[in-house]
């Protein structure tokens, strides 16, 4: 794997630290209105091709309006939205191999738009902001704490990922199949050992299942124009969906 591909993985938490206008509202009311998003988008009434293309239109123009207002690079931004595309494609060519193409496309779309959104969201709030955030909202605690330690191994992963390329660049390794399944097995052993040591440091120092923040969570009116907004987008996404 190359030095930028392992770079991209970090490119959320890096921009989840920017303090435009969309960054610094509460995560909560985030977190509310990509919930309304997320919910527009699946239940917008896309009967028609035509619905079906306005509706993504007006969500791609939200989403996009979003992006540009917190500084983030709207093409990338939405090119990430494609990532469940080996996910929702199989099912769309299903539908498409079954005779109805409206289906297939609008599984495309308005999977397309939701993971987006969520992209959005993770782009615009730091993880421990967020996970405070949900939590503040009634998520089960348990819940929170597994989606933050899952993240924090993908990053040990990762970051042991990146010393042994360096290591094996260093002893002029080879490109072949047989060293790249071998430097997977010992990849999830060693970054599994760094995740118990981490976990154990965590467990020394008293770790506890709630969030602890330098920034207390505040709500702001700024914060209800936000929720405001998102309800609005998603009530224009609902209606242009239901163009015959």
């Amino acid at each position: 794997m190359k030095s930028g591909t392992l770079r991209r993985f970090r490119t959320l938490e890096d921009w989840s630290r920017g303090g435009s206008w969309l960054h610094r509202r509460d995560p909560r009311f985030k977190l509310l209105s990509a919930l309304v998003l997320l919910a527009a988008i699946a239940v917008a009434p896309t009967r028609s091709f035509t619905g079906l293309l306005l509706a993504s239109a007006v969500g791609l123009a939200i989403l996009f309006m979003a992006a540009v207002e917190a500084g983030l690079p709207p093409l990338s931004i939405l090119a990430r939205g494609w990532v469940v595309l080996p996910f929702t494609g199989v099912f769309a060519l299903l539908a498409w191999l079954e005779g109805n193409p409206h289906r297939a496309a609008t599984l495309l779309a308005k999977s397309w738009l939701s993971a987006v959104t969520v992209v959005v969201l993770m782009a615009t709030t730091p993880l421990d902001r967020l996970l405070a955030g949900m939590q503040s909202l009634g998520v089960p605690p348990l819940l929170a704490s597994v989606v933050q330690f899952v993240w924090r191994y993908l990053h040990v992963a990762l970051d042991q990922l990146r010393r042994m390329q360096v290591a094996r660049l260093a002893r002029g390794g080879e490109r072949r199949f047989v060293f790249a399944a071998a430097t997977v097995a010992v990849l999830f052993a060693s970054s599994a050992a760094r995740a118990e040591r981490v976990h154990r440091a965590l467990l020394a120092r008293g770790g506890e299942a709630h969030f602890l923040l330098l920034e207390p969570l505040r709500m702001r009116p700024a914060d209800w124009c936000l929720l405001g907004g998102a309800l609005g987008s998603a009530l224009l996404l609902t209606a242009s969906g239901g163009w015959q």
